[in-house]
């Protein structure tokens, strides 16, 4: 999963670079991930309980900053957090619909390594476009 974790980027946020993706479906999966990866250690999830939803937009930059904020709104109304997630990608009458499922845990901080509390995904500098090679790229800023 090629992603990075650019420092520099404001005081009170954080960001995350998603790039080198062969297709929007796999852009999305790499983003889904690199948020779990910064709000918990997945390997110390248990997958115990399975989650599914569903985001429907008509633009890729809707598409992946709701798919995130439905990941912190999750963990924020639920306390739930993932151990492993993916994403499908389907594109019907002008819609892109991606469906996302995965299993995860409730939040425990006795057995889970918790990591960043992330409030949001900003819209400030937030970029999906597709590269002139084909690959996709994400530039995200999270308000922590």
């Amino acid at each position: 999963m090629p992603y990075k974790y650019p420092e520099d980027t404001a005081t009170a946020d954080v960001a995350i670079e998603v790039y080198d993706s062969k297709s929007l479906e796999q852009l999305l999966n790499d983003a889904l991930n690199a948020l779990i990866g910064l709000m918990s250690n997945p390997s110390t999830v248990k997958p115990k309980e399975y989650r599914e939803f569903e985001i429907i937009a008509k633009e890729p930059e809707r598409l992946i900053h709701d798919s995130l904020e439905e990941l912190i709104f999750l963990k924020d109304a639920e306390t739930f957090i993932f151990h492993d997630i993916s994403a499908k990608l389907q594109n019907e009458n002008s819609q892109l619909i991606a469906r996302i499922s995965g299993k995860g845990d409730y939040t425990d901080i006795y057995s889970q390594e918790i990591g960043v509390d992330v409030k949001a995904i900003t819209w400030h500098k937030f970029t999906v476009q597709q590269e002139p090679d084909g690959k996709w790229y994400a530039f995200i800023i999270l308000d922590v």
